[in-house]
């Protein structure tokens, strides 16, 4: 296995998409109990973490920049 450099820019990423959805989700639904909650957020985190890493595994292996854009 080996390590991947740029994780720690990934993460971020990963967490500044899911701040908005996580933040309108708590704010609208307190009635939930606190697990509940975290429990939510948690998988907003992990979507928005999957789609991170989706975008960034072909970028990185497979398609160049010209690549991506041809595609969008």
């Amino acid at each position: 296995v080996t390590e991947d450099p740029t994780w720690p820019i990934k993460a971020i990423c990963a967490s500044l998409l899911a701040l908005l959805p996580m933040f309108w989700f708590a704010r609208h639904f307190m009635r939930f109990y606190v697990s509940g909650i975290l429990f939510f957020l948690g998988l907003i985190q992990l979507s928005a973490s999957v789609v991170v890493w989706s975008v960034s595994v072909p970028m990185a292996f497979y398609l160049s920049p010209f690549d991506w854009t041809m595609f969008l």
